[in-house]
């Protein structure tokens, strides 16, 4: 995807079209220089895709809420969001 060339079969009606396919070829390239991580033979899949899920969340930042076991006045709302 990096070097795109030849038809890509989209025909260019007009100058929106045209701009389309500038976009999507930029996209592309931005795609094709991302880095990716290569599993190599000395270590095993699993510490691997542990390593995958780590960096992952690191990236989302997920926040994790408590919330007390019996909280007043949720059942209600409980039951609707279940409905």
């Amino acid at each position: 995807v990096r070097h795109q060339r030849g038809n890509f079969a989209i025909k260019r009606s007009d100058q929106k079209e045209d701009n389309n396919v500038r976009r999507w070829k930029a996209a592309l390239t931005e795609v094709a220089n991302l880095t990716g991580m290569v599993l190599s033979t000395s270590r095993s899949e699993m510490d691997f895709i542990t390593e995958i899920v780590d960096k992952v969340q690191c990236k989302l930042d997920l926040k994790q809420l408590r919330t007390p076991a019996h909280l007043t006045g949720m059942e209600s709302r409980v039951e609707v969001i279940d409905s």
